[in-house]
């Protein structure tokens, strides 16, 4: 009977009870061990605009604008270190105009992101994005 019920559901979307009418991506929530170096990193190395966080979450919040009416969540908390930063672990990916060009301003500017500093230091922030050039 399941196995009618959930071929049904595709054949006839819509016209079972229960379903949910998912409208969009809202957000993405990260929890980070190093709340103000993990701002730094999404704010001044990856350019992501800063959303307004109301006044009794300033301490353990920051938020962005993610693109596409998506927003990004930091949330201060983390005591675990990111044990697998693979790509066949949990992940997001990013994707840029154009990777080479990024590489090559980080290189000649010798920026040091907030994530690689941390992980220097042999603490972690969040996942680190994946990044994908669309050319």
């Amino acid at each position: 009977m399941k196995k009618a019920v959930f071929f049904l559901s595709f054949l006839l979307p819509g016209l079972l009870p229960g379903q949910v009418a998912i409208t969009g991506f809202n957000h993405l929530a990260l929890s980070v061990s190093d709340i103000e170096a993990s701002t730094a990193f999404y704010r001044d190395i990856l350019g992501l605009e800063p959303i307004e966080v109301p006044d009794d979450l300033k301490a353990i919040r920051s938020w962005f604008k993610f693109g596409g009416g998506q927003d990004l969540h930091l949330l201060a908390g983390r005591t675990e270190p990111v044990a697998d930063n693979s790509r066949t672990s949990s992940h997001y990916s990013l994707t840029i105009p154009d990777a080479d060009a990024v590489e090559a301003s980080r290189k000649r500017d010798s920026i040091i992101t907030a994530s690689s500093a941390l992980t220097a230091l042999g603490r972690s922030t969040s996942p680190t994005p994946t990044v994908t050039s669309s050319s």
